[in-house]
């Protein structure tokens, strides 16, 4: 069976995959899918976003 992605999603996935590049060349850390989850924390899973934001923010409760 064929399989055939509609054109829109495959602009979507072109322009995501080049904010990514775009973003690794400014700063080789840079990591697209975390900058991006507390908008949509379902591409990583609510339990690593909470678990994330559990984090940074006990850290900047430490650091304070």
């Amino acid at each position: 069976p064929d399989f055939q992605l509609p054109a829109e999603y495959a602009f979507v996935a072109r322009a995501l995959q080049q904010m990514d590049g775009v973003g690794k060349e400014l700063d080789p850390d840079f990591e697209f899918i975390a900058a991006v989850a507390p908008a949509l924390p379902e591409l990583k899973g609510s339990d690593v976003y909470v678990r994330e934001q559990i984090g940074k923010r006990w850290e900047k409760f430490l650091g304070q």
